[in-house]
């Protein structure tokens, strides 16, 4: 059996026409006609019936039909396959997974500039939290991470791609709405909203010292396990919830951002790999994040010198 017996087949049953079909395959009927018969003979069975006014698929003939567009539709794609990986277009396929707020910032232009240089790229995405991505990353599950905090460990190759400043996110209503900027400090008689420290203890350590050095501790009054829920605290006006500033863009209800300065606290955000399963596109995704915009809200030398990083989910 032959790819173009297949072929001519597969013409004439979407015709019921051996004319046209010869016509669609560039071919004179009579060669057509006699791969048809030569299929006929190879597979024991009669694929159409003629008549002087028509032709008809057999049963086995229609059964035939619909694995021969299969089979010709896989040769198709393999043939575009062997081309791209002959010009150099095939890349391999890409795992991602981040933390939710890393989709507000930055890996929806990472992936849209990977997409751009690499047209052929298949890209899966998904969002879930920092044990999630760890346990996956250790499981080769995905190719890399992106999170807000990351436990060192020689199992993976971490770096971190950018910082972005934690923004009070404050009631609308409140007395801080309408201010630019609050120090650290202003927070001492302010109930604070933060994520737990289950989920991200970094951060939280973090920001207890950060106030401790500024003269007092933290009245934490809430601690959840996703920023949804600070929001909305913040939105009642009950606490102050820290978080990062991409949180902006979300709009939320009720909800006002405010800068926080003296000192400025800021997070990272890591790109992470298996070592053992290194990703072929690590130092590309790291150089499209290097070339980003940077955050918005721009400080100035003196400022960022003064800050005081913060890792978190």
């Amino acid at each position: 059996m032959e790819l173009r017996q297949l072929e001519y087949f597969v013409a004439v049953a979407d015709t019921l026409n051996f004319t046209r079909a010869a016509s669609l395959t560039h071919v004179s009927q009579s060669p057509l006609s006699r791969q048809i018969k030569l299929l006929e003979m190879e597979l024991g069975v009669t694929l159409f019936t003629r008549t002087s006014r028509s032709v008809t698929l057999t049963p086995a003939g229609r059964s035939l039909a619909e694995e021969a567009r299969r089979v010709l539709a896989g040769t198709r794609q393999l043939k575009a396959l062997a081309d791209s990986a002959a010009r150099g277009r095939l890349a391999p396929p890409l795992r991602v997974s981040a933390v939710a707020t890393a989709f507000m910032s930055t890996v929806p232009d990472i992936i849209a500039g990977l997409r751009d240089t690499r047209p052929g790229i298949a890209v899966s995405v998904t969002c879930k939290d920092i044990a999630d991505i760890e346990a996956d990353l250790a499981a080769s599950a995905i190719d890399v991470g992106f999170t807000r905090a990351f436990r060192p460990s020689p199992a993976f190759d971490s770096r971190v791609l950018k910082k972005e400043p934690l923004v009070a996110a404050v009631s609308s209503h409140g007395k801080w709405a309408h201010r630019a900027q609050l120090r650290v400090r202003d927070l001492a008689d302010e109930r604070l909203a933060l994520v737990s420290r289950e989920v991200a203890p970094e951060y939280v350590d973090t920001i207890i010292a950060v106030c401790r050095n500024s003269g007092f501790s933290p009245r934490i009054a809430f601690q959840g396990s996703d920023y949804l829920g600070q929001l909305g605290v913040a939105s009642s006006g009950f606490a102050v919830a820290i978080v990062p500033a991409p949180l902006r863009d979300m709009k939320f209800p009720g909800v006002s951002f405010v800068d926080i300065v003296s000192p400025v606290l800021e997070t990272a955000l890591f790109l992470s790999q298996n070592r053992a399963r290194p990703c072929p596109y690590f130092d590309e995704i790291s150089d499209l994040a290097t070339a980003l915009p940077a955050t918005r809200n721009p400080r100035s030398r003196s400022a960022r010198a003064r800050s005081a990083p913060v890792p978190q989910r």
